[in-house]
C-alpha cells in the first residue's frame, strides 16, 4: 500500500520586489514526501523540483548574491578612486 502524500512547510518570508510595491513579494517554501520542494513566488508562480534542482537554484541564486557584492564593490571602489582622482585634479591645478 502506498504511503499518503504529506506536504511540510519549512519556510514563509516576504521579500523586496521592484514590480510588488511595497507590501513585497511572498514566498513559500515546502518539501513533501515523494522528495520534491515547491517554492511558490507570489501568487503567480510556483517552482517544483527535485533536489538536483533546488541545489542548481542554490548555486545561482548564491553565484548572484556574490555578483551583486562585486558589482556593489565595484562600484564604491570607482567612486572612490574618482573622487581622489578629483581632489588630485584640484590639488594639482
Amino acid at each position: 500500500m502506498a504511503d499518503n502524500y504529506e506536504r511540510f512547510h519549512v519556510a514563509a518570508q516576504t521579500i523586496e520586489n521592484e514590480s510588488s510595491g511595497e507590501q513585497g513579494l511572498g514566498v513559500s517554501i515546502f518539501v513533501d514526501n515523494l522528495g520534491k520542494v515547491t517554492i511558490h513566488l507570489g501568487q503567480s508562480m510556483t517552482i517544483r523540483t527535485d533536489d538536483q534542482g533546488l541545489q542548481s537554484l542554490r548555486h545561482m541564486l548564491h553565484d548572484a548574491s556574490v555578483s551583486l557584492d562585486h558589482v556593489a564593490y565595484g562600484l564604491k571602489t570607482r567612486c572612490s578612486t574618482n573622487a581622489i582622482h578629483g581632489i588630485d585634479a584640484e590639488v594639482n591645478s
